[in-house]
């Protein structure tokens, strides 16, 4: 498998560290950010190939570093997966914006690095 690597943008700690330990299990290159604007400056600087991405967050919203990925960064093909317990409009805004999918939180491990091998494998 290549070493694909994966941006996860989620205020909270405990998810972070479970993404990305979850992740690196399989022999993915994982970044953390804890707001969105961390996350935003991670995109501007490096290159991924999937980001996973919390809707509320503080400061920067999930949904706002969508459409900053999407337009201002010229990222129109980088898969982004929204983890969210908001609402089902809160999601449906999201993918309008740009997200490539929806999980909801609670999420099991099994399901995100599933969405990451289908998602990497499609690129």
């Amino acid at each position: 498998m290549a070493r694909n690597r994966i941006l996860v943008v989620d205020d909270s700690e405990s998810i972070r560290i479970t993404l990305q330990l979850t992740l690196e299990f399989k022999g993915y290159v994982v970044t953390t950010a804890p707001s969105g604007e961390k996350g935003l400056e991670l995109l501007r600087a490096g290159e991924y190939d999937l980001v996973f991405c919390d809707l509320a967050m503080p400061g920067i919203q999930g949904i706002d570093l969508i459409r900053a990925t999407r337009t201002d960064l010229g990222l129109k093909d980088l898969p982004i997966v929204v983890l969210s317990a908001e609402e089902r409009e809160s999601k449906r805004s999201a993918l309008e914006a740009g997200a490539t999918q929806c999980i909801d939180k609670p999420f099991v491990p099994q399901q995100i690095l599933k969405t990451a091998e289908q998602l990497l494998a499609a690129q």
